[in-house]
């Protein structure tokens, strides 16, 4: 394969371990915070203090996931470039950091981001609901499955939720679309955060637009990066890598900055 299609993308994917790396470090004793810190604060306001951490981990261990994911698949000895599929390893990236980055952002107040984190709580529990009503309503007979669909129901928990986080003072707020979230906490001037979002949503869910822009030439089906032409993809490819990489970057640094004591004076 040409230098010029391959050294690009190894040079993007190659930044990835360490991005894990960091974010594992970071991340060590969250739910221990350091007096001083926005993390602290938020567990001192008492109710859902403790949630905001939390989501915010489960997120952006989610984007690091899917984000290494892609770097063991491009990185030799796989090597392999897939003609879409690498997207939708880049779109979970770039969701769970965007929604990090709005849940720990550390230049709001503690009641701010509980609320946000109420609100992915909420979230969370509505596709736990729709699960055991499907469960139900198909009368699935799975021992284990059964034993899970009678716990109490996820519409008690939110119920409970709800009422605790107003006896708390907690108002609830809206959980915004990732390509809100995108055009909020943008890292470009251009919208290629919110482009580059459609295109993977475009993949995610086989839309005919995403695959007519498609120009690759493909010498054999599953073929590794030394099969493929040179193509207008490749350079594509590789911008969205980066993108998700400095999404996924700077939602690790917005959890070190939530973990870590603001300085006085």
């Amino acid at each position: 394969m040409p230098d010029a299609i391959a050294k690009p993308l190894q040079e993007a994917i190659s930044k990835i371990p360490e991005l894990k790396s960091r974010f594992e470090s970071v991340s060590k004793d969250l739910g221990l915070p350091l007096i001083g810190s926005p993390e602290s604060n938020d567990h001192l306001a008492g109710w859902g203090g403790d949630m905001v951490g939390s989501y915010g981990s489960i997120k952006l261990s989610l984007a690091v996931d899917h984000l290494f994911a892609w770097h063991l698949l491009a990185s030799p000895p796989v090597g392999w470039l897939p003609t879409y599929a690498h997207l939708t390893l880049l779109r979970p990236a770039l969701e769970g950091a965007v929604q990090t980055r709005w849940v720990l952002d550390s230049t709001e107040r503690s009641g701010t981001r509980i609320a946000r984190a109420l609100a992915l709580r909420l979230d969370d529990l509505k596709w736990v609901q729709v699960t055991e009503d499907d469960i139900k309503a198909e009368r699935i007979t799975d021992p284990a499955v059964r034993a899970a669909a009678t716990k109490p129901g996820a519409a008690e928990r939110a119920q409970t939720v709800l009422a605790e986080a107003a006896a708390a003072g907690i108002a609830r707020v809206r959980k915004d679309k990732t390509d809100a979230l995108l055009k909020k906490y943008h890292l470009r001037s251009d919208a290629m955060d919110v482009v580059i979002w459609r295109f993977t949503s475009g993949v995610i869910h086989g839309q005919a637009w995403v695959l007519d822009l498609s120009d690759r030439e493909v010498l054999r089906a599953g073929a590794t990066m030394t099969s493929y032409k040179e193509s207008a993809n490749e350079p594509v490819a590789v911008l969205m890598t980066n993108i998700a990489i400095a999404h996924v970057e700077r939602a690790i640094e917005d959890l070190r900055q939530y973990r870590e004591p603001r300085k006085v004076g």
